[in-house]
């Protein structure tokens, strides 16, 4: 009797640590700051299944174009809609990545040695995708470069972003906008207010619906490469991009010679 007794008690406790777990897991994987369409992305949803940044599971591999050669200002390549002359002329890269991500830390610098090879020919579109659940200080940090963008500050502030990886709370964040030289007063006001909140979730919402599962993850003229790509292979995809803008470009201008 006794015995029938203690495994009605041990089922009973079971299925209430069931029950209670799943309300109260939920609440520690997902990150309380995305909208409610994010929150049930397998990606927020179960961090055992998409450890986003394992090498092993991926391949090896409102935006205003700046007035400073060869980086697109922006989130979205809204303003791209060029002429097909314009856009032949080249390849825009986009860049979904976390500050805080290791492997985007190491690929920051193949992205930097990629903008100074082909100059004007590339332009990249740095766009944030913060895996709260793996880096809690990334959504602040994202936002913090928003914050210097407003001072045309964006791609200085990345970069030391990236060469701080391991400090990015919020005197940090404070301490490289200082060294930069920004107005200190708006750049704390707006990194306080979260003012660049909903440009961060702008960002992750247009990568989750066009696929992205890991930082860093990028778009070649389009065309989905996931992981850390090594610098030849981001110099072949380009060149070939390159080359084959050039031939329709030719045939545009024989098309319209001959018309």
């Amino acid at each position: 009797m006794d015995n029938d007794r203690t495994a009605v008690i041990f089922v009973g406790t079971l299925v209430l640590l069931v029950i209670g777990g799943a309300f109260i897991l939920p609440s520690l994987i997902i990150p309380p700051s995305l909208p409610g369409s994010l929150a049930s992305h397998p990606l927020f949803r179960d961090a055992a299944q998409n450890d986003v940044e394992d090498a092993d599971d991926m391949k090896n591999t409102d935006g205003n174009l700046s007035q400073g050669g060869n980086m697109v200002r922006g989130n979205t390549p809204a303003n791209l809609s060029e002429g097909s002359s314009a856009k032949n002329s080249y390849v825009l890269i986009e860049e979904f990545s976390d500050f805080q991500c290791p492997f985007c830390g190491e690929e920051a610098g193949t992205v930097k040695r990629v903008r100074e090879g082909f100059g004007s020919r590339v332009k990249v579109a740095y766009k944030h995708f913060p895996i709260t659940k793996l880096h809690p200080d990334a959504v602040l940090a994202a936002e913090a470069s928003e914050c210097a963008r407003d001072q045309k500050k964006f791609w200085a502030y990345h970069d030391l972003l990236f060469d701080n990886q391991q400090k990015l709370e919020k005197e940090a964040l404070l301490n490289y906008a200082a060294k930069i030289n920004l107005n200190m007063t708006s750049f704390e006001e707006c990194l306080t207010a979260h003012q660049k909140k909903s440009v961060v979730e702008r960002n992750l919402a247009e990568g989750i619906q066009r696929g992205v599962r890991g930082t860093p993850t990028f778009f070649i003229d389009g065309e989905l490469i996931m992981g850390a790509v090594p610098f030849n292979e981001f110099k072949s995809i380009i060149e070939q991009k390159l080359d084959q803008k050039l031939l329709d470009t030719q045939g545009e201008q024989q098309e319209n010679s001959s018309s």
